[in-house]
């Protein structure tokens, strides 16, 4: 049926994404976005327009991915699809602080983090993390620690070791750049106990 062949492009388009065969995603996912359009699956096609955005971001088109990330977050406002949201908020919010546009970054992520807090969603620990990092390019330090240290909190209560290693990590950055090297060092203890369970 059309559907599995549409799901197969698009899957073999994320491997390709994955793999950095940027062209062959390109070319797969807007097969399968063609078919999904056709269909009016709105779903598969808001993650289609994720994974195109990524791309073009990846290749340093943040016009084309700022379009991708907006067409994927409409859908999920029509579906009104919280989760869909929230990642949306989180990919435009991490665009915009990446091209210094801090204070509507600031808006898009303190958004995706209210979204996924009110559906206590697995992502929490990872949009806290983005808010912390926005907090940091702003200056705003204070912010940025508590964000950071409810980010690792989070999680290490979902036992997302990656996500751990990555935030102590960033912990440890903090403390390095404002001076406080034990801090620091506690947070690189963090990430080492918790990179050795990968």
């Amino acid at each position: 049926d059309s559907f599995m062949v549409d799901m197969t492009i698009m899957n073999q388009g994320v491997v390709e994404k994955k793999q950095g065969k940027y062209k062959k995603a390109i070319l797969n996912l807007t097969l399968s976005a063609e078919g999904f359009i056709r269909r009016g699956d709105d779903y598969q096609l808001s993650e289609v327009y994720t994974a195109l955005g990524a791309i073009q971001e990846r290749l340093g088109d943040n016009d084309k991915a700022m379009s991708f990330y907006r067409q994927s977050l409409e859908i999920c406002i029509e579906r009104k699809d919280l989760y869909g949201m929230a990642g949306g908020y989180t990919n435009i919010g991490g665009l915009l602080r990446v091209n210094g546009q801090l204070d509507s970054a600031l808006v898009c992520l303190k958004q995706a983090v209210t979204l996924m807090r009110s559906i206590n969603g697995r992502s929490l620990g990872i949009m806290l993390h983005n808010l912390g990092l926005c907090y940091i390019n702003m200056g705003k330090y204070e912010q940025a620690q508590e964000t950071l240290v409810e980010a690792l909190d989070v999680n290490i209560a979902m036992e997302d070791s990656n996500e751990v290693v990555f935030t102590a990590h960033e912990l440890a950055l903090f403390y390095l750049s404002h001076h406080q090297s034990d801090m620091a060092r506690t947070y690189l203890v963090t990430a080492k106990e918790y990179g050795a369970l990968n």
